[in-house]
C-alpha cells in the first residue's frame, strides 16, 4: 500500500509536469497558459482549505497543526505553479524542469514527513478538557497545549487577591479557525471551595463567597498586571454564577467586545411565548434568553438601544402561534409601528401587530380592554382555561403615557387614569396572560404616574440601558455597584429567574429610517414584518367580546386611515366618553317604559343596550346631603342612540350608514352599524330604502 504522503508528492510532480508539457507540445499561448496556472493553484488551495477545517478526519488534529499544514500546502501549490509558469516561458529547458520538478515532489515529500512526525509526538503539557488548542495571543501568552496562560492567570487572581479560587479549565471565547479569526479571550471556571479547604489555605472568611461585578473588576486590575496588558479594561473581565453550588465562568476578553454590533438573526419558524426570545449576548458571547410573558420595564437614556430591544421581543411575539402583540402610547407610535406596518400598505393582510393605539384616550381604552379580557378569563372554569393567547401590551415612552391624568375612562363603575390602569395589569392581569412592557427615560416612581410605586413594585424582568442619572440601575435593579453601560446596546437584565443581573448586548434591528446608519446587512424591521405575513393566531371569541368595543373597533388594516391614526391620531380611536355635572335621573324602569309607549320603551331599551355594548355605566342619581343642596355629581353623558337620532333628523333627507358614520365620528362604523340595527327595530328610525335611514316617520303625528 502506497503512503499517502508519497502518493500525493508524486501526483502534484506528474501532474504539474505533464500539464506544462502539453501546453508547451502545443502551443497553447502565453495569455491562457499562464492564468489558467494561476486559477488552478487557486482553485486546489480553496479546495485544501476546506478539507483541513471541515473533512471529519481532520477532526481530532489540533488547530496549530491544521494552520501548519495549511501554510506548507499553499506554498507548496505555488511553488508548482511557478514551476509550471517557468515552463511555459522556456520550453526548450524540459530536462531542466523535470528535475526541478523532481526535486519540489521529494522536498514535499520531506516537509510532509516531518509534519507526521511532530503532530504524532505527545506533548509533555499535562491534558486538559479542551474541545481543541487555540492559536491566538492574550497580550503576548499564547494559547497552545503547553502554553503558560493559566499560570497567567493564577498570577492575576494572586495579585487581586483571590488566590484562594479553584481554577479548572479554559476554553477559547470566539473566533473563527476557517476565517483565520482568532479567538477573543478565553472562557475559565473557577470554584469556591468549601469552608474546609478554605480554612486549610488560610481563607476562612471566604466561605460561601458570591462573585460578582465587584470581584470581577478587582480580578481585572490583577489581571492587568500579570498579563502586562495595559489597554485591559475592568468590563473586559465578567463572572457569572453556575447553577452548581460555588461554581463560576470567568470571562477575559482581550478586546472591547461588546462594542460590536449584535445584528438580530429572524427565524421564521413558529415558536411559543413560553420559549425565552433571544435578547442578547453576554461578553463569552454566549446568547441569552428571556421569557417575555412576565410584566417588564426598560430604562435608559434616548438613542442608547432600547428601541431595539423592543424590537426584537415583538419580532419574536409575532411568531408565537400563542401570542398577540399590542403596542400603544402618547408619543413616538409611529416610529416604533412604522417598520411593522409599512409593507402591509395598501393589502388585505392580517398585520403583524394585533392592535395600535395612539393617544392617551385610545392607549387608556385598550389597557382597559386589556383588563376586560383578564377579568373574564380569570372568571372562566379552570378546566376550560388556557386555550387563549397570551396578551403582550408595550408602551414606549410610557412616562409620557402614564404621568397623563388627564384622561380617564370607567373600569368597573370607576372612572381610572392610566397609571391605575397600568398598576392593576401589573397586579392582576397576569393570571389572565394579559402582560405589560414599559419603557421609559428614568425610572423614579413619578415617571409611572400616581401609581408608580404599584407600578414598580411588581415588575418582573427590567432593563437598564446607559442613563446619564446616576442612581438608575441602582434603583431599577437593586445594584448600586453597577458601572454606566459605554456602548449603544449595551445594558444591564434582571431577567426575573433568579439567575441574577446579566450584562448583555442586545440584538440591533436594522431600522427602515433613512436617516439612521445601517450598522450591518441583517435584516431590517420591515424585512422581519414582511416574513410574518402567513404567521397568523386568531383571538378566541370569548376574549375578543370581553375586549368589547375598544378591541372591536381596532384598526386592522394598513391602509390610508390607519397612516393618518398613527402619525397625526386622526380617524381612528372609540367614541370619546364625556361626562356632565348635571345631576341626571336613574333610567326609567320597565313599567315605566311600557306607560311611555312603544316608541319610547323601544327607544329606551335600544340605548340601554348600546351603553352596555360600549362598556358605558348606567347613569345613576347620587343622593345629595340635605345641608348642601347645590351640590351635583357628575354622571352620564348623552348615548350614542341620542346622537346618531339627532343626526339623522337634522339631515335634509334620507342618510346612508357610511355618511352617519362620518357624522358620528370617532364613534367607529361597527358601534353605528349595530346602533342603527337596534333603532330600526326598536321603531325609533325607520329605512324607506335598502341602506338609506330617515327619521321623519318616527316624527310624525
Amino acid at each position: 500500500m502506497i503512503p499517502w504522503k508519497v502518493f500525493w508528492s508524486t501526483l502534484a510532480a506528474v501532474t504539474t509536469f505533464a500539464g506544462a508539457g502539453i501546453a508547451a507540445l502545443y502551443a497553447v499561448t502565453l495569455w491562457l497558459a499562464l492564468p489558467a496556472t494561476v486559477v488552478v493553484a487557486v482553485v486546489v488551495t480553496r479546495v485544501a482549505r476546506l478539507v483541513i477545517y471541515r473533512a471529519a478526519v481532520m477532526d481530532g488534529v489540533p488547530l496549530r497543526s491544521r494552520v501548519m499544514m495549511l501554510g506548507w500546502i499553499t506554498a507548496a501549490i505555488y511553488v508548482h505553479a511557478g514551476v509550471a509558469a517557468a515552463f511555459l516561458l522556456r520550453p526548450d529547458l524540459w530536462a531542466l524542469w523535470a528535475v526541478v520538478t523532481a526535486a519540489v515532489g521529494a522536498a514535499t515529500y520531506g516537509v510532509a514527513r516531518a509534519h507526521e512526525y511532530l503532530l504524532a509526538r505527545p506533548s509533555a503539557a499535562p491534558a486538559r478538557q479542551v474541545t481543541s488548542a487555540i492559536t491566538t495571543t492574550i497580550s503576548g501568552a499564547v494559547i497552545d497545549e503547553g502554553d503558560p496562560v493559566r499560570a497567567k492567570v493564577l498570577a492575576g487572581l494572586r495579585l487581586a487577591g483571590f488566590d484562594w479560587l479553584d481554577v479548572g479549565d479554559w476554553i477559547p471565547m470566539g473566533g473563527d479557525p476557517e476565517l483565520d479569526k482568532p479567538a477573543d479571550g478565553i472562557i475559565i471556571d473557577v470554584q469556591v471551595p468549601s469552608a474546609h479547604a478554605l480554612a486549610e489555605k488560610g481563607h476562612k472568611g471566604k466561605a460561601g463567597s458570591t462573585l460578582g461585578i465587584t470581584e470581577a473588576k478587582q480580578i481585572a486590575i490583577g489581571l492587568r498586571e500579570a498579563l502586562q496588558a495595559p489597554t485591559l479594561a475592568s468590563d473586559w473581565v465578567s463572572l457569572e454564577e453556575q447553577p452548581e453550588a460555588g461554581a463560576h465562568l470567568l470571562t477575559i476578553a482581550t478586546r472591547d467586545v461588546m462594542a460590536d454590533v449584535f445584528p438580530y438573526e429572524d427565524d421564521c419558524t413558529w415558536t411559543s411565548i413560553r420559549e425565552p426570545s433571544i435578547c442578547g449576548r453576554q461578553l463569552n458571547g454566549l446568547r441569552y434568553g428571556l421569557r417575555l410573558d412576565q410584566h417588564g420595564q426598560v430604562v435608559g437614556g434616548t438613542r442608547w438601544g432600547k428601541s431595539s430591544l423592543i424590537d426584537s421581543n415583538i419580532g419574536h411575539v409575532t411568531r408565537c402561534r400563542d401570542a398577540k402583540q399590542w403596542i400603544g402610547g402618547t408619543t413616538k407610535v409611529y416610529d416604533l409601528v412604522a417598520g411593522w406596518l409599512m409593507p402591509y400598505m395598501d393589502t388585505d393582510l392580517d398585520l403583524p401587530i394585533d392592535y395600535v393605539a395612539n393617544g392617551a384616550h385610545d392607549t387608556l381604552a385598550m389597557m382597559i380592554a386589556g383588563l376586560n379580557i383578564a377579568q373574564w378569563r380569570q372568571s372562566q372554569p379552570m378546566d376550560q382555561r388556557g386555550n387563549w393567547p397570551t396578551i403582550i401590551i408595550d408602551i414606549d415612552e410610557a412616562s409620557d403615557a402614564l404621568g397623563d391624568n388627564s384622561v380617564k375612562l370607567p373600569y368597573r363603575g370607576v372612572l381610572i387614569t392610566m397609571s391605575q390602569a397600568a398598576a392593576k395589569i401589573y397586579k392582576g392581569a397576569g393570571s389572565g396572560d394579559v402582560w405589560l412592557h414599559l419603557a421609559s427615560q428614568r425610572d423614579t416612581m413619578d415617571q409611572w404616574g400616581d401609581k408608580g410605586g404599584d407600578v414598580m413594585a411588581n415588575v418582573q424582568w427590567a432593563a437598564g440601558f446607559h442613563t446619564a442619572d446616576q442612581g438608575s440601575l441602582g434603583r431599577l435593579l437593586g445594584s448600586y455597584k453597577l458601572p454606566n453601560p459605554r456602548h449603544k446596546g449595551e445594558y444591564y437584565l434582571n431577567p426575573g429567574n433568579g439567575d441574577g443581573l446579566v450584562r448583555l448586548k442586545a440584538p440591533y434591528v436594522q431600522t427602515i429610517d433613512k436617516s439612521k446608519p445601517r450598522l450591518h446587512d441583517g435584516p431590517t424591521v420591515s424585512d422581519v414584518a414582511w416574513s410574518r405575513r402567513n404567521f397568523h393566531t386568531a383571538m378566541d371569541p370569548g376574549s375578543a367580546h370581553a375586549g368589547g368595543a375598544a378591541y372591536a373597533n381596532r384598526h386592522r388594516r394598513m391602509n390610508a386611515a390607519m397612516l393618518a391614526y398613527i402619525t397625526t391620531g386622526e380617524a381612528g380611536g372609540q367614541a370619546q366618553i364625556e361626562f356632565s355635572p348635571a345631576v341626571t335621573t336613574p333610567p326609567p324602569a320597565a313599567a315605566q317604559l311600557a306607560v311611555a309607549g312603544p316608541k319610547q320603551a323601544g327607544y329606551e331599551l335600544a340605548t340601554r343596550e348600546l351603553d352596555a355594548l360600549l362598556g358605558v355605566p348606567e347613569p345613576r342619581a347620587v343622593p345629595v346631603a340635605a345641608e348642601a343642596p347645590g351640590v351635583a355629581s357628575m354622571v352620564g353623558r348623552q348615548s350614542l342612540a341620542d346622537r346618531i337620532v339627532d343626526v339623522v333628523r337634522a339631515a335634509p333627507g334620507p342618510m346612508s350608514r357610511v355618511e352617519i358614520g362620518a357624522a358620528m365620528h370617532p364613534a367607529g362604523e361597527q358601534v353605528v352599524t349595530n346602533a342603527l340595527s337596534k333603532l330600526v327595530a326598536s321603531g325609533v328610525l325607520s329605512r324607506p330604502e335598502r341602506r338609506l335611514y330617515t327619521a321623519a316617520l318616527c316624527d310624525a303625528p
